[in-house]
């Protein structure tokens, strides 16, 4: 308790999770040229990882108001953090072009993991251009599925942790998520 919850340590989940029949695992997201491509061959194996692609990270995450864009919230360390753009900070420009709540997916869209863009911010009435490099990071999400192989104690726990019965009788453990928590 004192390492994890008061203290900074990183959790261990694999055996948190495994005491209960549970796994933590990374699930990449499709690459923009894979969407509309359902189900895999034949001769696939589920348990072989799909290929991440990565996309880019600029470290922050935006919102819209009155139409403008604005930081909600930035990474330390980030590549926006790291050039001094704070929470509060409009984006007023992408590599020169306007940013409006109606395109700025469409302009970020553009960037690739190591370009360097220029972002156009204004604070308080000031506008300051950045030259920024744009980070790169795996597109997915961390997901939970089912183990294949467990024992009675591991089911005892999911059951006792979610309050429901292990979902069927082991063999629909094809479908990686589901049940899962």
């Amino acid at each position: 308790f004192d390492a994890n919850v008061a203290g900074v340590d990183d959790l261990e989940f694999e055996p948190l999770l495994g005491s209960v029949g549970v796994e933590l695992y990374f699930k990449p997201d499709k690459a923009p040229w894979q969407l509309g491509t359902e189900g895999k061959s034949e001769d696939s194996d589920d348990t072989e990882p799909e290929p991440a692609y990565e996309r880019i990270d600029l470290g922050l995450s935006l919102t819209s108001r009155d139409g403008n864009v604005y930081v909600r919230s930035l990474r330390e360390g980030g590549a926006c953090f790291d050039s001094g753009i704070i929470a509060g900070d409009e984006l007023i420009a992408i590599n020169g072009a306007r940013v409006s709540s109606a395109d700025v997916k469409t302009l970020l869209g553009a960037i690739t993991p190591g370009e360097t863009i220029t972002l156009t911010t204004s604070r308080r009435g000031l506008v300051i251009e950045r030259e920024i490099t744009a980070e790169s990071m795996s597109a997915g999400a961390w997901k939970l599925r089912r183990l294949k192989d467990t024992t009675p104690e591991q089911r005892a726990g999911y059951e006792s942790w979610l309050r429901q019965d292990w979902p069927g009788d082991g063999d629909d453990q094809s479908d990686d998520e589901a049940g899962a928590p």
